[in-house]
């Protein structure tokens, strides 16, 4: 036996958590005691949206991720980061201590509202169960251990966020302990051989096949078949954004990353143009609506449990498999494109840019200054902001180096990221953030440094909400006597002063790219968080939005 927050946190940690984000209240502080005595870090956020941001960060490269903060006030704040990570596919353990019994009753009978309640019977269950891929509130400690299995378990194997809600009255009752190892795999439906059959048919018949590779290839850990269908197929591909990095970019074929039909040209031509295009775990957002609308009759898209052909009914079949069964086919009858050497660095993945000399520091001068000071010590954490186009282009060596948030678009999400990922991976986050959603999440910089994470954070500073300016009304930018929308002007912070506030060591401001590569040549050998606000003209587009 073991009460029931020792029982939750022991799966947590047996299925690699070794961190627990959040914000401590009454109703969880049982699950913290918990996660301390069990040996787990545990990580005090500025916010409930910024531990969600972390926990769904540090989830995407350890494969579980958990947050705990206070009932009502807390959840209610988290739903956000929660919501994203249900979309983008992070397994994220969402831990909420719930009313008890007798603050449920005196609600009922008398109408005292307990802390933090709306009124409403299960207000955090209900608004959870539309984020989440399972959501349970446990009412007896009978039922504890077999509903914590199985929403552990759930997360595991759907790659998507659960809910646990316990009664903080409950969190020390004795409960059965399991002692299984829990099984997250998904089984084969049978019908895996016989669609990659069906691939390897396509293909034979296609003239210019191309491969759009999506996240769950990471999330699923699929990256040797997929690599290998690849190798021995030959075809061209590329990756989502969501997706960047997954398979190394210096892997024969890739072709680009295919952001939206704002990427390169090269790219869209790869894949547009492809008369059989094998789509393999992709999450399409609204950047791929002409892409999936116009190719949508030539698409063979595998993931998220079914498979596709065109306009055909789809049919349940696991992705992994799939890629295990292509990746020993025999593609000796399907066209091979001439061997293609992998696009090479940010000036040659730009190459179609007209090259200019303005007098302040453009989008185009920023990425092109980060390219040149990319290693294999760090992992990009990108915000969504107008930079996320050109992001797309930047040369990152190795795996899984690369992280945004481009389907769900929550502006603030790489500041809280950045803290999860810190703690999940040995290489040390380049964040990159626009001055809006810096806004949002910068306190977050305080648990970075709390937490000792060495990252770099680059704020994107242009006084505005820059992509909401583009998306409304892009003349703006070509006509510099229109006035910008009344509502897009932020505050111009003094960033440094903020983030010195927030006990980071080093600060730079700069607005010249001679003065951002100065500043990124220091930052290699900075100890502790570093800031480098980079001001860059407010009428300044990356060139894939002029």
């Amino acid at each position: 036996m073991a009460n029931i927050a020792d029982y939750l946190v022991r799966r947590l940690q047996e299925n690699g958590v070794k961190v627990l984000f959040g914000i401590p209240g009454t109703s969880c502080a049982k699950v913290f005691e918990s996660a301390i005595s069990a040996g787990l870090r545990t990580i005090v956020n500025s916010s409930e949206l910024d531990a969600g941001y972390a926990a769904d960060g540090y989830a995407r490269l350890r494969g579980l991720g958990a947050v705990s903060v206070s009932y009502g006030v807390g959840t209610l704040s988290l739903i956000n980061a929660v919501a994203g990570a249900f979309v983008e596919r992070s397994p994220v353990v969402v831990i909420n201590g719930g009313p008890g019994a007798k603050d449920i009753a005196y609600e009922r009978q008398y109408g005292i509202l307990f802390s933090h309640s709306t009124g409403r019977h299960l207000t955090d269950l209900a608004a959870f169960r539309d984020v989440t891929a399972f959501a349970v509130r446990i009412e007896h400690a009978g039922e504890a251990a077999s509903a914590i299995d199985h929403a552990v378990t759930v997360a595991m194997r759907e790659k998507r966020p659960v809910y646990i809600e316990i009664p903080q009255d409950l969190w020390t009752a004795e409960c059965s302990v399991r002692n299984n190892a829990l099984d997250p795999s998904r089984n084969p439906t049978g019908l895996e051989e016989e669609i990659a059959a069906a691939v390897q048919d396509r293909l034979s018949a296609a003239q210019k096949p191309a491969v759009l590779v999506g996240a769950e290839v990471a999330r699923y850990g699929l990256y040797k078949s997929a690599e290998q269908f690849l190798a021995h197929s030959g075809l061209p591909w590329a990756s989502t954004l969501l997706a960047k990095t997954v398979i190394p970019e210096d892997t024969a074929g890739f072709v680009g990353v295919y952001d939206s039909d704002l990427a390169p040209k090269p790219v869209r031509e790869v894949i547009e143009s492809s008369d059989c295009l094998i789509t393999l775990g992709c999450v399409f957002g609204i950047d791929h609506t002409l892409l999936v609308r116009d190719s949508f009759d030539k698409m063979i898209a595998v993931g998220d449990g079914l498979a596709r052909f065109g306009a055909e009914v789809p049919r349940r079949a696991e992705l992994g498999p799939v890629l295990e069964n292509l990746a020993k086919g025999n593609y000796s009858s399907a066209p091979r494109p001439a061997d293609i050497d992998p696009v090479g660095d940010y000036a040659e993945r730009r190459s179609w840019v007209e090259q200019e000399s303005p007098t302040e520091l453009t989008h185009e001068q920023l990425y092109s200054t980060i390219d040149s000071h990319l290693s294999e010590d760090w992992q990009i954490v990108h915000d969504t902001c107008l930079g996320s186009y050109p992001s797309a282009d930047l040369k990152m060596p190795g795996r899984n180096a690369f992280m945004c948030c481009p389907v769900w678009l929550s502006i603030g999400h790489s500041i809280g990221a950045a803290v999860g990922a810190g703690l999940a991976d040995a290489r040390r986050p380049l964040v990159i953030c626009g001055d809006g959603g810096f806004q949002i999440t910068g306190q977050g910089l305080s648990a970075m440094v709390r937490a000792g994470i060495e990252a770099v954070v680059i704020v994107i500073d242009n006084g505005m909400y820059a992509i909401e300016q583009y998306l409304i009304d892009a003349s703006w930018y070509r006509d510099p006597d229109r006035d910008p929308l009344p509502y897009v002007g932020l505050n111009r912070w003094d960033y440094t002063g903020f983030a010195k506030s927030m006990g980071v060591s080093h600060t730079e401001t700069v607005s010249t790219p001679e003065e951002l590569a100065a500043a990124l040549t220091a930052a290699e050998d900075w100890k502790g968080v570093g800031l480098i606000s980079a001001r860059v003209s407010a009428r300044d587009l990356p060139p894939e939005n002029s």
